[in-house]
């Protein structure tokens, strides 16, 4: 008599061997592709790292020019390349001051 069913079947070396070498192909190709992504994000890294270093030398640059621009002795030269002269006295205007112009 023989013993109970199974619904195993027994894998034959070939069958093993076959799927051995498709699954160590489909994991090589994986690999490549996984080392080729990382190796291209670290070129992508390393352009993005040069690109913020050129805009923060940028961006000193133009603060300095700002500073330059908003200069006392700047001002100072642009009014007097406007005709501009300075008051000696001058009134602030409130609510409770009446104006009125006279054409």
């Amino acid at each position: 008599m023989r013993g109970p069913k199974t619904n195993f079947k027994i894998v034959s070396f070939v069958q093993l061997r076959t799927f051995l070498v498709v699954f160590s192909v489909v994991a090589l190709f994986g690999y490549l592709g996984i080392i080729n992504n990382s190796s291209t994000l670290g070129i992508e890294y390393a352009k993005l790292q040069n690109e913020i270093q050129t805009l923060q030398a940028t961006n000193n640059e133009l603060k300095i020019q700002i500073g330059n621009h908003q200069s006392i002795s700047r001002v100072e030269q642009l009014a007097s390349q406007l005709n501009m002269v300075k008051v000696d006295q001058y009134t602030y205007l409130n609510s409770e001051t009446a104006v009125a112009i006279v054409k």
